[in-house]
């Protein structure tokens, strides 16, 4: 008999356990849980003041069941309003987890194909400009006293920019 109280003691020590974390994330909804607290301390106020009046002492016993069961109606629908917000919380991040992994890979998609692009155009643009550069004819080299002189270049309605020198 002593090891079946026990094991009640137990049980109701953990259910009180479980209880007071489910309390404690209940807490964390906002709105819910400041209109039990405020629904509370109304409800208690009034067990109190029942208690207090000796004349209405079965009235009050009556009033106090009631809100108890009121209460607990009242836990009840907190802890599954909780309960729907988290799973509602949970789909909502997973939804623009996915959003988001989606447009950032869109992206970087497109500034891949924008990178590549303008790769490919700076490549035709360079190609451009040596086969440009090849068909300017050399300078003219004059021989004088055992060494090349090559003589300034011409301004053609251009400005001088600097010289441009063939390999060897």
């Amino acid at each position: 008999m002593q090891t079946v109280l026990e094991q009640h003691a137990a049980n109701l020590t953990s259910l009180m356990n479980g209880q007071k974390a489910t309390h404690r994330i209940v807490t964390k909804t906002q709105a819910s849980v400041e209109r039990v607290t405020a629904e509370q301390s109304t409800l208690s106020a009034r067990v109190d003041k029942l208690a207090a009046t000796t004349d209405q002492t079965t009235t009050a016993t009556n009033q106090h069941t009631s809100l108890t069961t009121r209460l607990d109606k009242l836990q009840t629908s907190t802890d599954q309003s909780a309960t729907t917000m988290k799973q509602q919380n949970d789909k909502q991040h997973a939804r623009l987890e996915r959003q988001v992994t989606t447009t950032l890979e869109t992206h970087a998609t497109k500034m891949q194909a924008a990178q590549t692009q303008q790769q490919r155009d700076f490549n035709k643009l360079c190609q451009q400009m040596l086969t440009k550069l090849e068909e300017i004819p050399p300078p003219m080299i004059i021989q004088h006293c055992d060494h090349d002189v090559i003589p300034p270049p011409r301004k053609m309605n251009r400005k001088l920019l600097g010289y441009v020198y063939s390999r060897v």
